[in-house]
């Protein structure tokens, strides 16, 4: 099981890569951000409908069930994409060695540390939620799967705001406004009265405003490097799953040492940090995010 799961995981990885650089090719300059948002909302969609579906199956059936209805899906995804997708030439004839020359950018390098501590910052609160719920705001376990399920609308329509306001703005202001709002929701978490309520707002406000800046991360990589986009795009996928790693292994530290509340201070410090390496990163002519 965890053999296929590691092959289930490198292939979704190469996939992933692929269709951020196909959808990059198809898109119009000023609809690039809103193309790739409704690829992430598909993401999103998955796990938002995926995760209670699988459960509810395994609870009812075998879950052997689970594995054959995927092979008949992704069966059928090939299908799909094989007779709708046009033929596409090669990204570009740059070589191996010129592309990932680009990552003497520095823009590049600090737009995967923004990434990087902008998923630290999440995955440390997001992987502890259920505990911090159940033991800070005294949530019962119905309450908290509510809330879960909120979370995953809220990521998913962050996703489709995210690549609407990029194209009517830019890139740069859209992630500069979202990753403040992200470090000012946790601060507020952490000092508004226990209520159940204003947890769950200030909750999905933050996962919408994260869920808002992921998308754009990749529109800024393709803008900065055109040449190598699915080079920069493998990379930055890389650097997601590094701040989901190391915000687990961060979060499991303090919870080990402190307390679960601990986890939201490690939010705020690893967002205020991606807010501030942002500045230097976005902080490039209008023109170079497809402003018209």
């Amino acid at each position: 099981m965890l053999f296929f799961r590691a092959v289930l995981g490198m292939g979704f990885g190469v996939y992933m890569v692929s269709a951020f650089s196909v959808v990059a090719k198809l898109s119009e300059k000023d609809e690039l951000a809103r193309a790739t948002a409704n690829l992430a909302i598909g993401n999103g969609l998955a796990l938002v409908v995926g995760v209670p579906a699988a459960r509810l199956i395994t609870a009812s059936a075998d879950w052997k069930l689970i594995f054959w209805g995927i092979g008949a899906m992704l069966f059928s995804a090939i299908i799909v994409l094989f007779m709708a997708l046009p033929h596409l030439a090669a990204e570009n004839e740059t070589s191996i060695t010129e592309q990932v020359r680009q990552l003497k950018n520095l823009k590049i390098l600090s737009s995967f540390c923004v990434t990087l501590f902008m998923f630290i910052g999440y995955s440390s609160v997001s992987t502890y939620l259920a505990p911090y719920l159940s033991t800070v705001w005294e949530m019962s376990v119905e309450k908290i799967s509510f809330v879960l399920m909120l979370l995953g609308i809220a990521s998913v329509a962050g996703a489709k705001i995210g690549g609407q306001l990029s194209d009517r703005f830019t890139p740069a202001k859209t992630l500069f406004i979202s990753m403040f709002i992200q470090t000012a929701i946790l601060v507020l978490v952490q000092i508004v009265p226990h209520i159940a309520f204003w947890a769950i707002i200030l909750l999905c406000l933050w996962v919408l405003t994260v869920w808002i800046c992921g998308p754009i991360l990749g529109v800024n990589l393709v803008v900065l490097a055109p040449s190598a986009a699915g080079v920069m795009l493998s990379f930055n996928s890389s650097f997601v799953q590094f701040g989901f790693a190391g915000g687990a292994a961060i979060g499991g530290y303090i919870l080990d040492r402190f307390s679960v509340a601990a986890v939201i201070p490690i939010g705020i410090i690893a967002a205020a940090t991606a807010a501030l390496i942002g500045i230097y990163s976005f902080k490039t002519p209008s023109k170079e995010f497809g402003k018209k």
